[in-house]
């Protein structure tokens, strides 16, 4: 009697277990599309940032190197 009380325990599986080594559930699913969405504008605004930046920069140093490498002004007496 104790042999198939152990036999039907075996045959039955939890549903849950099951499913956690097979596809992810809709909602976990979900989730991590969600999860990945946000890293992604994160990373987007980040870069925006970083460009932003570096162009600003980029303008300074020409301007500043423009004015560095041009002819002193010759000052003349009226």
């Amino acid at each position: 009697m104790t042999v198939t009380a152990k036999v039907r325990t075996t045959q039955v599986t939890n549903s849950r277990t099951h499913r956690a080594q097979g596809k992810p559930r809709a909602r976990e699913r979900i989730a991590a599309e969600r999860a990945a969405r946000k890293r992604a504008e994160a990373r987007r605004r980040l870069l925006l940032a970083i460009g932003a930046v570096t162009a600003v920069v980029a303008i300074v140093a020409t301007l500043v190197t423009l004015k560095l490498t041009a002819a002193p002004a010759h000052l003349t007496a009226s």
